[in-house]
């Protein structure tokens, strides 16, 4: 076991990850779920709910309004992330990408869920 605040290093010697917020477990994954199966959505912000409909969407971990966008971490690969986006929103000029852990958490601690 090998707890640090520093992502980076453990990013490079972890195999597996557990984020912990307020005693809360935020992620209990293998960094190569993480990898693979995590993205973060940048939606563009619209004029009224976008926070509360993306939180409301399956696999949602928390969403972060930012001033450039709303950012969304979600437990889905960056294409089936905004595919969902699109199906259930129907925003398509959201970007959705994987992201690296320090980043991840920042997204998931900072925001809302």
């Amino acid at each position: 076991m090998f707890s640090s605040h520093y992502l980076s290093d453990v990013e490079r010697l972890a195999e597996r990850v557990v984020m912990l917020h307020d005693s809360k477990v935020l992620i209990d994954n293998s960094l190569d779920e993480l990898r693979e199966s995590f993205s973060i959505a940048l939606v563009p912000h619209r004029p009224q709910g976008t926070s509360d409909a993306l939180l409301a969407l399956p696999e949602c971990l928390g969403v972060r309004v930012r001033s450039d966008a709303v950012h969304a971490v979600f437990r889905l690969d960056p294409e089936d992330a905004c595919a969902l986006i699109v199906k259930k929103l129907g925003v398509n000029d959201a970007m959705c990408r994987t992201a690296g852990l320090e980043e991840m958490f920042i997204e998931v601690a900072g925001g809302e869920r």
